[in-house]
């Protein structure tokens, strides 16, 4: 077993990678059911009052990790535990982006 570090490091980056993987199913159950633990969400608009980014907490207490998602299809994956800090980056289904800025204030 690694360091704390290193174990954060090693679970942000397979994270990134599971969030490349994701598909879209017609009864949306992935969605329902990645929606079901999402523990807060921070929606960024840019200046022309379009969305921009979506920023989904998905962890909390140790580690804490936020996946933020792009309507182009980037993913960034941000870990936090304690004073160590790890991210990865990845790409995601446009659709996984547009399930999740349906439920964005407008």
């Amino acid at each position: 077993m690694g360091s704390i570090a290193e174990q954060l490091s090693e679970h942000v980056e397979s994270i990134a990678r599971d969030v490349a993987t994701w598909m879209v199913d017609q009864s949306d159950d992935l969605y329902e059911e990645m929606a079901g633990s999402v523990l807060d969400a921070m929606y960024l608009y840019n200046m022309k009052g379009e969305l921009a980014e979506l920023q989904l907490l998905i962890a909390y207490g140790g580690p804490n990790i936020w996946l933020h998602l792009t309507p182009d299809g980037r993913c960034t994956v941000k870990g936090y535990w304690g004073s160590d800090r790890a991210v990865a980056s990845g790409t995601h289904e446009p659709d996984l982006f547009d399930y999740f800025a349906a439920a964005a204030p407008h």
